[in-house]
């Protein structure tokens, strides 16, 4: 118990408190790590799978939990010339980076992962926070289903 005298106990809370502007941006980084990791793995000649766990039912009927590769869209597409152009989503609307341009021309596939590790650091710093909040007010929200 001695030991536990060095440290500072202290409650935990019940809920860390976010913004919604926070909560925006670390999802829209969390998508931008992601992409990053794709484009990596395809730069070695693999492929980048995050895996989910769903419910499935088996052939007796039980339903259990398994491990399922989440269906992924790039963000980006390669064109002939070799130039690679990418698109940031929030959610499935494009995000307009700069007036009238939503897409970033990348030179080569190799640069691409410094790209989007530069777009996820203005996320953090909150440079598209105005964009974000722009898409976000335009979703539209789910019909709540009232239960019979």
């Amino acid at each position: 118990m001695s030991l536990l005298k060095n440290l500072k106990i202290v409650s935990t809370p019940l809920k860390l408190e976010q913004t919604p502007q926070q909560s925006r941006r670390d999802k829209l980084s969390v998508k931008l790590i992601e992409q990053m990791h794709m484009a990596q793995a395809e730069l070695k000649g693999s492929v980048y799978e995050r895996m989910k766990s769903v419910w499935s039912t088996d052939q007796n009927g039980d339903r259990q939990k398994v491990q399922r590769a989440a269906k992924l869209r790039k963000w980006y597409a390669k064109e002939v010339s070799g130039v690679v152009i990418l698109r940031v989503f929030y959610g499935a609307r494009p995000l307009e980076l700069a007036k009238g341009k939503s897409a970033v021309e990348v030179e080569s596939l190799e640069k691409l992962p410094a790209v989007l590790d530069t777009l996820a650091q203005a996320v953090k710093a909150g440079e598209l926070d105005t964009e974000i909040a722009t898409v976000a007010k335009e979703r539209v929200p789910k019909k709540k289903v009232k239960a019979s």
